[in-house]
């Protein structure tokens, strides 16, 4: 497709997202109604009206996912935010068009009305990024932070320099790292000591077990690809669930020497789905996707390689089942998989340079 044709293909979904009366479904759909009949429980949580309850977008054990009186929805746990056609999107699949019409969507044309000037006007009715003040990170920041993630402190400077790392203070719980993009629709923040937040939504989390060691920044598109605009350089794409993967990324191409053909690419959760708009930013590329060893992370890696083979990238999966680190312990992920003990494993040690040769095609010459 030309950019031409892309040009009149976006606009022809905007015409038709245009068209839907979202306030009625809205209107028609109350939030809490819609989960009930989704079999998802919610519970009041205070006086305001506002319900609580597990996520049905991600894995969780702490309720996170919280509906309010204005009929919209925000899980502080992966960072999906919307209405009650974002949801049924996100739950049933398609485009936004699609679940609107599974809805039953009213169109302006029908109703003989024009749309009202607060109506959303593309495809995602997004809050801005409630950005924390952050900066670059001091050498104290980074050395901890190395420390604690087994990650060189180049291979960190290499994501400072591109714009993806950063340094904050919260005032309750002391300093956090911060992975976002130039696009600045998903943060993800964890506490440097490593820790849980004792926080969440203001209110102290009383139960540790509760309690979540990641959170997206308020505001948070969750299934942005955090690093997709900055990929647009190089050939490949290392696609991995998480921050602290995302880091780990860094180091695994800088070993391997490939940090010029290669970008880490985020998604924050394994529920997530790659957004329609950003699958075009994909097309062409190298990519590997490096899921979790576990059931959700199998199932987003099948599901991530079948929406980018649509858009004709060269995808494949690395598998981390049958590494061990060197307690014995399984290796779960890209973080986990830098502590690999490989003689334990009965892998070569040059596995990490194989785990980026996806990245080095363009250097083969005939």
């Amino acid at each position: 497709m030309n950019m031409a044709s892309q040009t009149i293909f976006r606009s022809e979904q905007n015409a038709r997202l245009n068209a839907i009366d979202f306030g009625s479904i809205r209107a028609r759909h109350p939030l809490p109604e819609y989960c009930q009949k989704r079999g998802i429980e919610l519970h009041r949580s205070g006086s305001s009206g506002e319900l609580v309850g597990l996520c049905p977008l991600h894995p969780e054990k702490t309720a996170s996912f919280h509906v309010y009186p204005d009929n919209h929805y925000h899980c502080y746990g992966c960072g999906a935010h919307g209405d009650v056609t974002d949801l049924e999107q996100a739950l049933g699949g398609g485009t936004r068009t699609e679940a609107a019409d599974r809805l039953g969507a009213e169109r302006w044309e029908n109703v003989g009305k024009l749309p009202k000037a607060s109506e959303p006007k593309t495809p995602a009715e997004r809050r801005p990024l409630l950005l924390p003040e952050f900066s670059i990170p001091n050498e104290i920041d980074l050395r901890r932070l190395s420390r604690l993630r087994s990650i060189s402190i180049v291979a960190l400077q290499i994501a400072v320099s591109r714009g993806f790392l950063w340094t904050y203070t919260d005032s309750r719980e002391g300093r956090a790292w911060l992975v976002t993009d130039r696009a600045r629709r998903l943060a993800i923040a964890r506490r440097l000591d490593g820790k849980p937040w004792e926080y969440r939504n203001g209110e102290f989390v009383a139960n540790p077990a509760e309690r979540s060691k990641t959170k997206n920044i308020f505001g948070s598109q969750g299934n942005w690809p955090l690093g997709i605009l900055e990929s647009k350089p190089t050939p490949a794409i290392a696609l991995v669930e998480g921050a602290p993967d995302f880091l780990s990324a860094f180091q695994l191409a800088l070993s391997a020497g490939v940090t010029g053909e290669t970008t880490p690419v985020c998604i924050s959760g394994a529920s997530q789905r790659i957004p329609q708009e950003a699958l075009p930013l994909f097309a062409g590329k190298r990519v590997r996707v490096f899921g979790h060893d576990d059931t959700a992370g199998a199932k987003a890696m099948t599901r991530w390689a079948e929406q980018l083979s649509a858009v004709q990238a060269k995808v494949d999966g690395f598998y981390f089942h049958g590494l061990v680190k060197a307690d014995g312990s399984p290796v779960k992920d890209v973080n986990d998989f830098l502590r690999a003990d490989h003689r334990r494993s009965g892998c070569p040690i040059d596995v990490v340079t194989g785990a980026f040769d996806f990245a080095l095609e363009r250097r083969v010459t005939n």
